[in-house]
């Protein structure tokens, strides 16, 4: 999908499946609108490393919501005060953050900088759309129920 015209057409054609498809599919919108480029990231494009899959699980790999950042730090800093304030610094591009995570291994020997640059792919975390998605898949919901209305009326005939 090289175009979009609007973001409902967007999270349509990415197919959602549960409301947390919906709300990646919304951030990911904006981080394309950003980025000029409207194709939907996939997790097969980053190597596999399950522990970092399974925290980036919900945004198709991609490194999008502060949370998710958080919880990379927190694999190897024990204290959540920190990960705000490591998250804040990445996003700030402070280089000496990303110097420090550079120093942090993965058992596969990735270092978390590396995963960083590699998996935040609009360079910057922000807070799950929650408000926004539920207007989005409720909205998809009327079109739903009106087509499904409409089918079956033309069914009547």
């Amino acid at each position: 999908m090289n175009q979009c015209v609007d973001l409902l057409s967007y999270v349509k054609t990415g197919r959602p499946k549960s409301f947390m498809d919906v709300v990646f599919l919304v951030d990911a919108f904006r981080g394309c609108q950003i980025k000029g480029d409207f194709i939907i990231p996939s997790l097969s494009a980053f190597q596999k490393i399950p522990v970092v899959d399974e925290i980036l699980q919900d945004s198709n790999g991609i490194l999008m919501w502060h949370h998710q950042l958080e919880a990379l730090f927190g694999l190897f800093v024990t204290t959540g005060k920190i990960w705000i304030k490591l998250r804040r610094c990445i996003n700030h591009k402070r280089f000496a953050t990303f110097t420090y995570a550079e120093k942090l291994m993965l058992d596969n020997g990735s270092n978390l900088s590396g995963i960083i640059w590699e998996r935040m792919v609009f360079k910057w975390t922000c807070y799950p759309s929650y408000k926004k998605a539920l207007e989005v898949a409720k909205k998809i919901q009327r079109e739903t129920l009106f087509s499904h209305y409409v089918s079956e009326l033309e069914d009547e005939r």
